[in-house]
């Protein structure tokens, strides 16, 4: 009973028990949800239910830092190469050696 408020006028009103009572009712707003955080459809039906909607949000978050590192096929040896192809990767490794070099200088 720790929701348990008092009144201006002095009687004890228990907010749980109100909040329970109107989970199920739309909220106010134009979210479109009800007062549980419920998503439902004009004729107050339950589209999607709150914890979905809340297992969903912590997939994406978990799942959304994975996402955004690249795993690159391994590449074949320098050897195999041909001689379009190793001064494509000599171009590519300078321009790595360039992006490592001004990001150390914006740091510092």
């Amino acid at each position: 009973m720790a929701d348990q408020r008092r009144t201006a006028l002095g009687k004890v009103v228990d907010m749980s028990i109100i909040s329970a009572k109107h989970e199920k009712t739309r909220a106010v707003g134009n979210m479109g949800v009800n007062a549980r955080g419920d998503i439902i459809n004009s004729n107050n039906q339950i589209i999607r239910d709150r914890t979905s909607r809340i297992e969903n949000q912590n997939n994406k978050s978990v799942s959304g830092f994975a996402d955004t590192t690249t795993i690159q096929a391994p590449k074949p040896p320098m050897e195999e190469l041909s001689a379009s192809e190793l001064e494509f990767e000599q171009d590519d490794i300078e321009l790595q050696e360039e992006v490592v070099k001004i990001k150390k200088s914006n740091k510092g």
